[in-house]
């Protein structure tokens, strides 16, 4: 009786991320990991394939590794939709330092933004910003915490954030030290998102 080899799909093999600090911050910034991870989804698997779900428990101030198995001692955990399927994996801070810096100013987006608490929007993308920092900026405004910080810990995606078309975000609530949100794109509801206050 024959006996079939299996041999370990190569698109599931541990990857890092090769992040930057953004301007004079000493962390990952959550938007550079999404974009990797949507960069890593597309160029593995599939050119319709995108970040579904990203959670980050705390900050990295080292690179990043993504790997598609479970790491006790991860960070964070995303999963990649393709198509009606889902790769999950896990986000582990590696010994290697941090050697390059880019810089970066939310304020063009925050003079952007239509709308105030609870929900606002974008009239258009803004150039040379990502959807998911668009993302960041409308949870910031929308959740209209005063003195308080919100840092991002989850998105929740039924379908991709496209850079191309506009989003508008709607604060929903806060319990357990947590901020809620839903996102929406095209004027449609794709997903939910939450911060941690600090």
């Amino acid at each position: 009786m024959a006996v079939a080899q299996v041999f370990p799909d190569k698109r599931l093999t541990a990857v890092q991320l090769d992040l930057p600090y953004r301007s004079e911050r000493n962390y990952i910034h959550s938007a550079d990991i999404f974009q990797a991870l949507t960069r890593l989804a597309k160029g593995r698997f599939a050119s319709d394939a995108y970040v579904k779900s990203l959670m980050l428990r705390t900050t990295s101030t080292r690179q990043v590794y993504a790997s598609f198995e479970p790491v006790e001692n991860a960070f964070g955990k995303f999963s990649l939709g393709l198509g009606s399927n889902e790769v999950h994996g896990s986000l582990v801070e590696s010994d290697e330092n941090v050697l390059r810096r880019v810089p970066y100013d939310e304020s063009v987006l925050e003079k952007a933004v239509i709308g105030v608490a609870p929900s606002a929007r974008f009239a258009a993308p803004v150039d040379g910003y990502t959807a998911f920092e668009h993302l960041l900026v409308l949870m910031k405004v929308t959740s209209s915490l005063g003195t308080r910080e919100a840092w991002f810990c989850q998105v929740n995606l039924r379908e991709p954030l496209l850079d191309s078309i506009s989003i508008a975000v709607t604060f929903q609530y806060i319990i357990h030290g947590f901020a809620a949100f839903l996102v929406a794109q095209n004027e449609r509801m794709i997903g939910s998102a939450c911060a941690t206050l600090r």
